[in-house]
């Protein structure tokens, strides 16, 4: 609803305020057009506050489901469970996209710890591959932007252990976010 308003609501106001201002298509005198422009102005103005705060209370509600839970921790998916195991349900041909995305919903939002060596590094993502063939799975660990200067100067194939949220799994790949580095070896 946000864009709509914000792309085409509110330039369809501007746009009926400046005809109805110049072109005077009904003949207005010069006291009326400037009235009903800056009513249509003050209604585009009410508009862009509308939107503002609703789309700051958008920002908090998801920040807020970020924050951990009741007992102050988050909740980490165990060490024995891999990528690999996270992206399985993708790539077995019992299930579709739908059913394997239902398989490994209670995996999103979930933290997990994960230990890799680094196969490329982009402006604020380290990207990881665990295993070969036609079996590996990818990792993308997207990190905030007070990270890009730290992951510049980090080598391929350099060890790392990464927290990071899950955020999407996929056939060959997890995206985890917010992550933090917690060893380099």
């Amino acid at each position: 609803m946000p864009i709509f308003v914000e792309r085409y609501l509110l330039p369809v106001l501007v746009t009926v305020t400046a005809l109805v201002a110049v072109a005077n298509p009904m003949h207005w005198k010069w006291k009326s057009r400037a009235v009903g422009s800056l009513a249509v102005c003050a209604v585009a103005y009410l508009i862009s506050r509308i939107v503002h705060k609703y789309s700051q209370s958008q920002l908090s509600a998801n920040s807020e489901k970020q924050e951990p839970n009741a007992e102050n921790q988050w909740l980490f998916i165990p060490p024995e469970v891999t990528l690999e195991q996270l992206s399985k349900p993708f790539r077995d041909s019992h299930y579709t996209d739908i059913q394997a995305a239902a398989a490994t919903k209670h995996y999103i939002g979930k933290w997990i710890r994960y230990s890799g060596r680094v196969r490329n590094v982009e402006h604020s993502s380290i990207w990881f591959k665990e295993g070969e063939g036609d079996s590996f799975v990818l990792a993308s660990a997207q990190f905030e932007e007070k990270w890009p200067e730290h992951l510049s100067i980090l080598p391929r194939e350099k060890r790392l252990t990464i927290e990071g949220r899950v955020d999407t799994i996929a056939a060959r790949g997890v995206i985890l976010g917010n992550c933090e580095i917690l060893n380099e070896s």
